[in-house]
């Protein structure tokens, strides 16, 4: 496997020498796994973040008597 900037390199080499009509496949290609990247990431997230619910204990209706509870 090459190393990062060599593979960038190769990819950018490569991608002048197509014609344009295949430079638009591969910039759509690219374009699709940037956002499925991005919606990995997000899922991931958000399901690290679903496990922190619940696990400190505390009145149900905290968020609405905050105010009466803390003042």
């Amino acid at each position: 496997m090459l190393p990062a900037k060599k593979m960038t390199e190769e990819i950018t080499h490569t991608v002048k020498k197509l014609p344009y009509e295949k430079q638009q496949e591969v910039y759509d290609f690219v374009a699709f796994l940037k956002s499925k990247t991005m919606l990995e990431t997000s899922i991931k997230t958000r399901n690290s973040l679903d496990e922190l619910v619940g696990i400190i204990d505390g009145p149900a209706d905290l968020a609405s008597r905050h105010d009466e509870i803390y003042d």
